[in-house]
């Protein structure tokens, strides 16, 4: 028989967050509030180093949930109005060195967990002054290394989603039905200079790590190329394909 549902909804979210912004600015940071809004891959910024900091931030967020459905078959849950359980991140950045630091990102409570748990977490490095001064220093100047668990830099959707309660960034709240995410291990090398992006890197192709059937698994490999130019104060252009490619890999979680 052809089940049909119909349903309709409504939500609304109060989002929260917060950063130490007593900390001097961290170099090459990527902000989760609003001064992140349209900024998508990674940053280069001239801020000098002014030893060990550190950095604290988070959000927390809560829906209020209205959903109506039904089908021919009248074997769906009764649902009422109330809330979902609300969310929470925390952030902690650290400036290690000059062009070095580490970022970690945990879920204090999210969709069906009570418990707090590590979203991900990677070193970044856009200097390499810490091998020898000035080593690569050409290079770098333009190059940025990420090394760690983290989002996959798998299209530019990722950079205007929720994630979690973090929703400043996404103008729509929740996000689509084929959301393009995912966290790996793995590292990325992005190369940008006059407007165009290159990046490449490597996984090891698995959201949730376990060392079952490890023989059956092999890496991905992950590659991003685009144009990203501001023309005046209101037009910008941006063009960006990515690529995911796995040849042994039991699931694809991306």
């Amino acid at each position: 028989m052809k089940n049909k549902i119909l349903s309709t909804l409504f939500l609304f979210t109060i989002a929260i967050g917060f950063q130490n912004l007593n900390a001097q600015e961290l170099q090459n940071f990527y902000a989760k509030n609003k001064e992140g809004i349209n900024i998508f891959d990674v940053v280069k910024t001239d801020v000098p180093f002014n030893g060990l900091q550190l950095r604290i931030g988070g959000a927390f967020a809560l829906q209020w949930q209205a959903i109506n459905h039904s089908n021919n078959l009248n074997n769906l849950i009764n649902l009422g109005n109330d809330y979902n359980l609300p969310t929470a991140n925390m952030t902690i950045d650290a400036q290690l060195a000059d062009g070095l630091r580490v970022k970690l990102d945990l879920y204090l409570a999210s969709n069906h967990h009570h418990e707090t748990w590590v979203k991900g977490g990677y070193l970044q490095m856009d200097k390499l002054d810490f091998i020898s001064p000035r080593f690569l220093e050409n290079f770098m100047k333009y190059a940025t290394i990420k090394i760690g668990q983290m989002e996959n830099n798998y299209g530019d959707a990722h950079f205007r989603r929720s994630d979690n309660a973090s929703a400043f960034l996404n103008p729509f709240v929740g996000n689509y039905l084929l959301d393009g995410f995912g966290t790996e291990i793995g590292a990325e090398v992005y190369y940008k200079r006059n407007n165009l992006i290159f990046m490449g890197g490597f996984s090891n192709g698995k959201l949730n790590q376990s060392v079952i059937d490890a023989e059956a698994t092999s890496s991905a490999i992950i590659g991003k190329f685009g144009y990203d130019k501001q023309v005046n104060d209101d037009t910008r252009i941006r063009l960006t394909g990515s690529v995911y490619h796995s040849s042994k890999l039991k699931s694809v979680y991306l």
